[in-house]
């Protein structure tokens, strides 16, 4: 059971971009089968939780639904994650 809460701070991805909570943001995801995805979002805020003995951070993005037009909150590594201008 996870004890991580999210947090409504802003991040700064791998590239150097600081991306505040609202922003929207471009993901890139893998599936379980090595398939791409791509969607834009709206940057929530990140979780943080410990991967072998170290503390890392997931984004959360709110986006839709491939299937249908629910929004769902999604948690991802932040170096998929880039800010969008717009």
């Amino acid at each position: 059971m996870s004890k991580s809460k999210r947090k409504v701070e802003p991040f700064t991805n791998k590239f150097g971009q600081v991306i505040e909570p609202g922003d929207t943001v471009a993901c890139v995801t893998q599936g379980y089968s090595h398939s791409v995805h791509s969607y834009t979002g709206i940057y929530v805020g990140f979780v943080e939780r410990e991967q072998w003995r170290k503390l890392k951070q997931f984004a959360q993005v709110e986006a839709k639904s491939r299937w249908d037009d629910n929004m769902s909150i999604r948690t991802l590594q932040n170096n998929l994650i880039f800010k969008l201008d717009m």
